[in-house]
């Protein structure tokens, strides 16, 4: 899935139309938020 400029994963669904995401920071370090699904899009077709 894609969330902004993010490529994220979906981990868990939450309250109200909401999922818990994963993606990487600029560090490389892995962090979660809450977002709802109809600001995640899916990936394109071609990732490269």
């Amino acid at each position: 899935m894609r969330y902004e400029e993010r490529v994220v994963r979906v981990v868990a669904e939450a309250r109200g139309q909401r999922v818990i995401i994963e993606s990487l920071d600029d560090d490389g370090c892995t962090f979660r938020s809450t977002v709802k699904w109809k600001n995640l899009a899916p990936l394109l077709a071609q990732l490269f």
